[in-house]
């Protein structure tokens, strides 16, 4: 299968996953919106926006040559590490945690970025590093501290599932860059241990994963009404669902309809056929993907391919486990689909540096002589 076919298939399932997302948003979200916003459709309108921006960074990703990133990945990493020191000193507190900064216009969340920047770095490193990855001391156990940064600061925010996905993320880019599998292996069981330690430590992590844990042995527990409102959404959608817009648990029933829950009314409105139709979209995107890196020469574009891909495709799969009620809330939300701006700006900019591999690093350019004359070309009647 050659590249522009595979290419063709990326944008269509993100053109889909855009589409269908908006509307979602619009959706599930009017019912709150119209209650405690002010206008059912204000934080679709804000989502349109964000879209725009998306679209933006979309372009910038694929007109510029992806090769470029390699020169300044420890800049693009240590600005990275700014955002979210001035985050735990500066950012907005919600739900537990130090997560956001406010900008004033709109709030960004500089944990989505550092996962790219860390993806690109790591990327750099394995290239640069070449067959002494496969070395710990001399090899791996740099790249590992910049992983333990990233992590660090976002655990401090507290946000303990971000920074396990920044750790997946980051040795699977090190796995597929060339790092041997017994030392990841070692890394993951002594990083397991330390972590599952902290987690037990912070009191609004500890009683999420002891709620999530309570709600399979006695089906009580805050967390369990919550992922409970979502099973009763998923459930009413029955086999093709209820129609769009008939929601009724994204009536201020279900928490975070719109956003880190989407996926719940996505089952309610379209049904179990609609919730599998999205979950193979995104393993259709992350297969397709895949299939790229092995029409791809440059090794460094393939270590990207996989990062930005396996980012947008375990953010989905985490976050349809929790909906389900298999994994404990974690606030990722579903790529392209769920509210928020920072993620699908994000991600929107991942899929274009990815299509902008698949041309081989060739930058966009547009020139208006050549438009000009393809356009008589078009609409010139021959005589």
């Amino acid at each position: 299968m050659n590249k522009e076919i595979l290419r063709n298939i990326i944008i269509f399932i993100v053109l889909i996953l855009i589409v269908f997302g908006a509307w979602m948003v619009l959706s599930s979200s009017a019912g709150f919106s119209a209650e405690k916003v002010g206008g059912f459709s204000k934080l679709f309108f804000k989502q349109i926006i964000a879209l725009l921006v998306a679209i933006f960074m979309f372009f910038i990703g694929f007109g510029m040559n992806y090769k470029v990133l390699s020169k300044f990945s420890i800049y693009l990493y240590f600005a990275a590490v700014i955002l979210l020191v001035i985050t735990l000193t500066s950012g907005s507190t919600a739900k537990g945690g130090t997560r956001w900064l406010d900008l004033g216009v709109f709030s960004f969340q500089p944990s989505e970025f550092a996962k790219v920047a860390l993806i690109i770095h790591l990327a750099t490193l394995g290239i640069r590093k070449g067959e002494k990855l496969r070395l710990f001391k001399t090899g791996l156990l740099h790249p590992l501290i910049f992983i333990g940064i990233i992590s660090g600061l976002i655990m401090f925010q507290p946000n303990f599932s971000t920074a396990i996905i920044v750790g997946i993320l980051g040795l699977a880019v090190l796995y597929v860059a060339g790092a041997r599998f017994l030392h990841l292996a070692g890394t993951i069981a002594v990083l397991g241990l330390i972590v599952g330690f902290l987690l037990m430590t912070v009191s609004h992590t500890r009683a999420r994963i002891l709620n999530w844990f309570n709600s399979f042995i006695s089906g009580e527990g805050e967390l369990h009404y919550q992922v409970q409102q979502a099973h009763i959404a998923l459930g009413s959608g029955g086999l093709f669902g209820l129609g769009v817009g008939n929601s009724q648990q994204s009536n201020l029933f279900v928490a975070e309809g719109y956003g880190d829950f989407i996926f719940s009314i996505v089952g309610e409105e379209w049904g179990f056929l609609g919730t599998v139709a999205i979950a193979s979209l995104f393993m259709l995107f992350f297969i397709t993907s895949i299939l790229l890196i092995n029409e791809v020469e440059d090794e460094y574009g393939k270590i990207l391919i996989f990062g930005l891909s396996f980012n947008i495709t375990i953010s989905a799969i985490i976050n349809m486990m929790v909906v389900l009620g298999i994994a404990p809330t974690t606030g990722i939300t579903l790529p392209f689909i769920s509210y928020g701006g920072t993620s699908l700006i994000i991600f929107a900019y991942s899929v274009g540096v990815i299509l902008n591999i698949s041309h081989d690093g060739k930058t966009l350019t547009f020139n208006r002589n050549s438009i000009m004359n393809k356009a008589k070309e078009i609409f010139e009647r021959p005589e």
